[in-house]
């Protein structure tokens, strides 16, 4: 979803394209880092040297997490505060409703 200003200065609300939420969600595996996290411990408790293995499985849990970052900065109201995601579902129940 995105929003848009209208005329009136009401924040209208955009539909969530649903193909690419769904398709990001079964990428979700791919971004999951509990596996990424876990070779990370394993890599800390391993009495060699693995510097060059742990830097590299930083840099993709980076990776992943900046994905993860823009994906949600994007959602729709994300940074509108709770009341003000209200106020705006409150409006546009009343126009739907006014249209019925």
């Amino acid at each position: 979803m995105t929003e848009k200003e209208n005329d009136s200065n009401s924040t209208e609300i955009e539909p969530v394209d649903v193909a690419k939420e769904i398709e990001y969600a079964l990428e979700w595996n791919h971004t999951s880092m509990v596996d990424d996290l876990s070779d990370l411990l394993s890599l800390i408790q391993s009495p060699n040297d693995e510097r060059n293995k742990t830097t590299a499985l930083m840099t993709q849990i980076t990776e992943k997490m900046k994905g993860l970052q823009s994906h949600l900065s994007s959602l729709p109201g994300i940074h509108l505060s709770l009341e003000e995601q209200r106020e705006i579902f409150e409006q546009e129940t009343l126009r739907a409703k006014e249209k019925l």
